[in-house]
C-alpha cells in the first residue's frame, strides 16, 4: 500500500475507526478518486471530516447511532482525556474551536479523538463514499481477508461493549496498517502501538 501515511493522525489522537476506512478505500477506490482521501493526513481536513459526518447523523435523525458512538466513548475515559464525559455536541464544539489553535495544540491534545462502534464504521462507509460493506462480529477473521480488523485486549478487555473492542487497524495481502506505519501481524502492532497488551481479533469488515 503506497500510502501508509493515511493512519499517521492515529498517532496522535484515537480516530483509528475513520483512519481505518481511509487505508481501506485507498485499496478499493479508482485511482482517478485516490486524491479524496489526501486530506485525511492533515490535521483539520481530517477533522472536518469526522465532524461532517457527525452532523450529517444530527441531520437527518440517526439517534441510535449518535448515542451509540457517545456510549462506546465514554469506555476510553483516562486521566489524560475528557472522553469519560463525552457528549457529540462537545465534541463538535471542540472541532469548532480548532480554527483557533495551532496546529501542535491540536495534535497534543487526546480529546480530539472519537470512538467509533463496529456499525457506525459501517455506516460511515456507506453514508459518505457510498461503499457497501458489512460487520461480521467474531474471532474466527485471523486469515487472509482484506478489511478493517477490530481488536480486543484478549486478557483485560475494555468493556462488554462489542466484545471488548478497542482498537481498528486496516487488513491488505496480509500486512496490517495503523498509525501511519505497517506491520507482519496482530502481535507485531501491538507491541509497536500498545505496549504488547494481548491483541485478539473480535471483528472484521471486509472490503473486496
Amino acid at each position: 500500500m503506497p500510502l501508509k501515511k493515511l493512519g499517521i493522525r492515529n498517532s496522535d489522537w484515537g480516530v483509528c475507526g475513520f483512519t481505518s476506512c481511509l487505508y481501506g478505500l485507498w485499496d478499493v477506490l479508482d485511482k482517478s478518486k485516490r486524491s479524496q482521501l489526501h486530506g485525511g493526513t492533515k490535521t483539520y481536513r481530517l477533522l472536518a471530516e469526522i465532524k461532517t459526518y457527525l452532523v450529517m447523523l444530527q441531520a437527518e435523525g440517526e439517534t441510535k447511532l449518535l448515542n451509540d458512538i457517545q456510549t462506546f466513548c465514554r469506555k476510553f475515559g483516562e486521566p489524560d482525556n475528557d472522553f469519560g464525559s463525552f457528549t457529540v455536541e462537545k465534541y463538535i464544539s471542540l472541532v469548532n474551536g480548532a480554527v483557533s489553535k495551532s496546529e501542535n495544540q491540536i495534535k497534543s491534545d487526546a480529546n480530539y479523538g472519537i470512538g467509533m462502534p463496529p456499525q457506525a464504521v459501517v455506516d460511515y462507509l456507506q453514508r459518505m463514499w457510498e461503499f457497501n460493506v458489512t460487520l461480521k462480529p467474531g474471532k474466527d477473521f485471523s486469515g487472509p481477508e482484506n478489511g478493517i480488523i477490530g481488536v480486543k485486549n484478549a486478557d483485560k478487555p475494555l468493556s462488554t461493549l462489542y466484545d471488548g473492542l478497542e482498537h481498528y487497524m486496516y487488513r491488505h495481502n496480509q500486512k496490517i496498517y495503523s498509525w501511519g506505519d505497517s506491520f507482519d501481524n496482530v502481535t507485531q502492532a501491538a507491541k509497536a502501538g500498545a505496549n504488547g497488551v494481548n491483541w485478539e481479533i473480535c471483528c472484521l469488515i471486509p472490503f473486496k
